[in-house]
């Protein structure tokens, strides 16, 4: 997901995928979509196969559920730009209020008006520069949000929680075999 939101989805940095399923991917034009459907669709499977009882389908609907939501709100929020009239409207107001601002600060600053206008002018422009810098908050710029170590995070937590559930399988399995 944070790849699609930037500049698209990297095959390459794919774990535990079959090169038969990064050949799929590849054909995709929406992967992190195609992952939510293929994710749904297994869990589907294996409740018919009774994996998973009605309880446990209530929490994973949720779950996956949520994670079209997010995927969702955050191609909304991509695809959603400042107006164009909007950021147009701003520039012509800054640069109107600081061609002005000297005329009617000159009379009773002198010389102080130079760097009085100076510092209102730098003021605006950093409002604005930073207005624009908020309108892509996906991309690589320091000001942008952590995807990437949200990612990774994301990642480590799901990786520990399949760790654990091995370790759980695997002591279940062990007093199974001595009641047995």
């Amino acid at each position: 997901l944070k790849d699609h939101l930037r500049t698209g989805t990297k095959l390459e940095e794919f774990i535990h995928v079959s090169e038969e399923e990064l050949a799929e991917y590849a054909r995709k034009e929406h992967v992190p979509n195609h992952i939510a459907f293929q994710i749904q669709a297994k869990v589907q499977v294996m409740q018919k196969a009774g994996v998973f009882t009605e309880a446990d389908m209530i929490n994973i609907r949720h779950n996956t559920n949520a994670l079209l939501d997010i995927l969702g709100a955050c191609e909304r929020i991509k695809k959603t730009p400042i107006p164009f009239s909007y950021a147009v409207y701003i520039k012509i107001f800054i640069v109107t209020y600081n061609l002005l601002l000297p005329c009617a600060l000159v009379a009773k600053f002198g010389l102080w008006t130079i760097p009085i206008v100076m510092l209102v002018f730098f003021a605006f422009i950093g409002i604005e520069l930073m207005a624009e810098e908020i309108e892509e908050p996906f991309g690589l710029d320091c000001n942008d949000l952590p995807t990437a170590s949200i990612a990774h995070t994301i990642k480590n937590n799901v990786f520990e929680i399949l760790e654990d559930q091995k370790s759980i399988a695997r002591v279940s399995e062990e007093l199974y075999v001595k009641l047995h």
